[in-house]
């Protein structure tokens, strides 16, 4: 209300209230409505719009990096909002396999029911750590604040790494993350979070 009143025209939602700002704007599209969190707001009239752009970007950015290839089997670390945009971009790239780890498994499990309600043929786990994630996994995802500036570290243990395909880092304060240099290292393709 404050922003409206000041004039803005919109502003750009982050944490902590990305799914409290869904109780004030419309979001048109029902499958960024069902991720139940979002980070752009474009004030109007009758009522503000909500549109997710960690979804959107993340499909378009997938799309010009790897083309037409298929996500394949994906281990996704973290479920809170940037994961579960991902995910649900995901489910629209028809990606085959979803394994979502997070310290909280609750928020893995609402992630999952989520999911079934926009792609219920897609198929997910929960595995109890990161490695247990990573079998089989052709993409690898970190969707957690592992790498930022001041926090570091990666979600992916890097002698894990071989095996896999592609990965792609949330994180894009830095762009160059340990895990995106390991994934390269690795022999990876990689997609910042700068795309």
């Amino acid at each position: 209300d404050g922003c409206t009143q000041a004039g803005f025209r919109g502003v750009n939602v982050t944490y902590p209230f990305k799914e409290e700002v869904m109780r004030h704007v419309a979001i048109a599209d029902p499958v960024q409505a069902a991720i139940g969190s979002c980070n752009t707001v474009v004030f109007g009239m009758p009522a503000s719009s909500g549109a997710n752009t960690d979804f959107s970007g993340f499909i378009k950015a997938f799309r010009e990096t790897f083309r037409s290839a298929s996500p394949g089997r994906v281990a996704i670390a973290g479920a809170g909002g940037v994961g579960k945009a991902i995910a649900f971009a995901l489910g629209v790239l028809k990606a085959d396999h979803l394994a979502i780890y997070d310290t909280d498994a609750g928020k893995v499990e609402a992630l999952r029911a989520a999911l079934k309600t926009c792609f219920p043929a897609l198929p997910t786990r929960a595995p109890s750590s990161i490695d247990a994630a990573m079998e089989e996994a052709e993409g690898l995802l970190n969707c957690t604040p592992h790498g930022m500036d001041r926090i570091g570290g990666s979600a992916f243990p890097a002698e894990r790494l071989d095996g896999s395909v592609w990965a792609f880092d949330a994180v894009y304060t830095p762009v160059e993350t340990a895990f995106v240099q390991a994934a390269r290292q690795a022999g990876l393709a990689t997609m910042t979070g700068y795309e």
